[in-house]
């Protein structure tokens, strides 16, 4: 029974650190027959050459402090294979100084090359992997964290968090370990700058470790890097802002002859009246009163003309998207103005269907007026064509829970089935020209405002386009 005990029990004199006992098990552990254990030098010379100086230094500070402990190192058996060994040691001292050393030698050879499978596992993955103890302590980390820090994980093992992330980075995550520690399953995105000074992105899971008792032990952390997609998304953005942009300004060449035409309007408003201003004055009893209605005329007529190039200004600015509070009903009152001369060479009407008291919309003004230009401009294509003389287009906007809503409803010719579907995919058009883009482009900058577009068959004749944009988008930096 006792040489098929996984144990082998040894002494040993502690000044020499020759055995004086090993037991029959020792045969079986590494292949030499018992007898060869007592030669001095033993033990030393079939420990493994990369983990000799640890074990010899081990024990030195074993009988320099009179405890005991259990340590773990490879040994090599007769046959030049490699044993993993944990030995348990203790002292006996015998007036003050160690005097004997006795233990158990522990083949843990399937227990490391399990760790090592494990190890090669996690090292392989594109995550960061850890387990820390509940005392913030990393037990065990992967070859990620030592491409993305550039210190071995060797070094990493044994460090505090605080340690090894530094006082700022730690601070940012102190929240969500003390979560974790509590018994808490989290998940969460951030960005941080590291102690290599690369700020990251990434998406983080902590797992709790915890006994049935319901103690934590410790937790498993998973980290992804999503610095290079965030980077790519922000980068699609920016292309996307661009094409955005070029949109808009083929939108207001599309628009030019309407944009003239109400131009035309107020300047021709203010000459005639600074005409009629002048024989007024000159008259051989001038009419104050006359002259003054007809200059405040001209100043009336002004901020006509000037609001007509703000807004044509606002259409065609380009920068980065900002996002501010919003009048929605202000904005499509403002775009149906933008667009009434155009409307009215088309013989359509424009009917306005606003809901009252709406709340402030945040997002980026520029952009949701696009949106609503491409509805309005498609609406009126819609119709151009139609051999009718009921051409009208629908602005409706409305509160849907926490979104607003706009519709707009053509009574053109509809849309066929299998246009309903593409009808938002790039290069996808039902106008003779087009280019199959301001669809596609109103999608993605609804999209990004956390919205959502899609087409229905209007309920008698045509099509309606309905937007939907939440009160408080997402931020893409957060």
């Amino acid at each position: 029974m006792l040489e098929s005990s996984p144990l082998v029990p040894w002494e040993a004199d502690a000044k020499t650190w020759c055995f004086t006992y090993v037991g029959p098990q020792a045969e079986g552990l590494l292949g030499f027959p018992v007898a060869a254990w007592y030669d001095g030098d033993f033990w030393a010379q079939r420990i493994h050459p990369d983990d000799r100086d640890m074990a010899l230094e081990t024990c030195e500070r074993l009988c320099r402090e009179r405890s005991s402990y259990q340590f773990e190192y490879r040994m090599v058996r007769a046959d030049g294979s490699i044993v993993w060994i944990c030995d348990v040691v203790s002292v006996e001292t015998r007036d003050g100084e160690p005097d004997v050393l006795r233990g158990f030698l522990i083949d843990v050879s399937d227990r490391r090359e399990s760790e090592e499978r494990l190890q090669l596992m996690a090292d392989a993955l594109p995550a960061a992997i850890a387990y820390v103890d509940k005392d913030q302590r990393y037990q065990f980390v992967n070859q990620a964290y030592e491409d993305w820090f550039g210190i071995p994980t060797a070094e990493v093992v044994g460090q505090t968090l605080e340690e090894f992330l530094g006082q700022e980075m730690y601070r940012s995550l102190g929240p969500q370990v003390e979560r974790v520690l509590s018994g808490e399953r989290i998940k969460y995105r951030s960005h941080l700058r590291g102690p290599d000074g690369v700020r990251r992105h990434f998406d983080a899971s902590f797992v709790p470790h915890q006994e049935r008792s319901g103690e934590v032990l410790g937790y498993f952390s998973l980290v992804l890097d999503t610095t290079s997609q965030v980077e790519a998304e922000e980068e699609a953005r920016h292309t996307r802002d661009q094409i955005a942009h070029v949109s808009r300004v083929a939108t207001m060449g599309e628009l030019a002859t309407s944009m003239a035409h109400e131009l035309n309007q107020p300047l021709s408003a203010i000459v005639s009246n600074a005409q009629a201003a002048t024989r007024f004055l000159a008259a051989e009893n001038p009419d104050p009163e006359e002259a003054r209605d007809a200059l405040a005329d001209i100043a009336e007529d002004a901020k006509r003309a000037g609001g007509v190039i703000r807004r044509m200004r606002g259409l065609l600015s380009g920068g980065k998207p900002q996002r501010t509070a919003l009048d929605l009903n202000g904005l499509v009152e403002g775009v149906a103005a933008l667009m009434h001369s155009d409307a009215v060479s088309r013989q359509i009407t424009v009917t306005l269907d606003l809901a009252d008291d709406l709340p402030a919309l945040t997002c980026d003004p520029i952009q949701v007026q696009q949106v609503v230009i491409n509805l309005m401009m498609n609406g009126c294509e819609a119709m151009s064509h139609e051999n009718t003389t009921h051409r009208e287009l629908t602005i409706q906007t409305e509160r849907a829970d926490a979104h607003l809503r706009i519709s707009v409803v053509d009574t053109g010719h509809g849309l066929e089935p299998e246009t309903e579907k593409e009808i938002f995919e790039p290069f996808v058009t039902t106008k003779d020209g087009g280019m199959g883009m301001g669809l596609s482009i109103s999608r993605s900058i609804v999209e990004a405002h956390g919205g959502r577009m899609w087409a229905t068959p209007h309920s008698e004749r045509g099509a309606a386009f309905h937007v939907e944009l939440p009160l408080h988008p997402p931020r893409h930096d957060e």
